[in-house]
């Protein structure tokens, strides 16, 4: 079964990690349809380096899943990370729709996407019988 499952998880990691891709290069060249299509009315970012910085992270963290989909039991420390960012995100992205209701039902879309990947990401690794332990991990 195990042997299964990390299968599955190679599976589910380089799909997230595509997603995350696709995600970075929404937030680095279509941000204003975007954010428009969520429900703002805007024609221009004053500031478009936070939407193109977090693109560019997007499409690293992208990669490195979608590398790390290769060999989890070798990368695992990076996928165990970035379980770790979708869940801390979580808390970003309800501030953010208290902040800006008119975008908030994106928001949650797009946060219960990454929740999903962190949830179903933990039950496969756990599954698997992988280590879970960051601290055993790193050593």
């Amino acid at each position: 079964m195990s042997n299964s499952n990390i299968k599955k998880l190679k599976l589910v990691s380089l799909i997230g990690g595509i997603y995350e891709i696709i995600f970075g290069f929404l937030l680095i060249f279509f941000i204003i349809p975007l954010l428009n299509l969520l429900g703002l009315n805007i024609t221009k970012l004053d500031y478009p380096i936070f939407a193109h910085t977090a693109g560019l992270l997007a499409i690293i963290i992208g990669l490195m899943l979608s590398f790390s989909a290769y060999n989890v039991e070798k990368y695992l420390l990076n996928i165990i990370l970035i379980i770790i960012l979708r869940l801390i995100i979580q808390v970003v992205i309800y501030i953010n729709i208290v902040l800006i209701p008119t975008i908030g039902l994106g928001l949650l879309i797009f946060g219960l996407i990454d929740l999903f990947f962190a949830l179903i990401t933990i039950y496969l690794i756990k599954t698997s019988n992988l280590q879970f332990n960051i601290f055993k991990i790193i050593r």
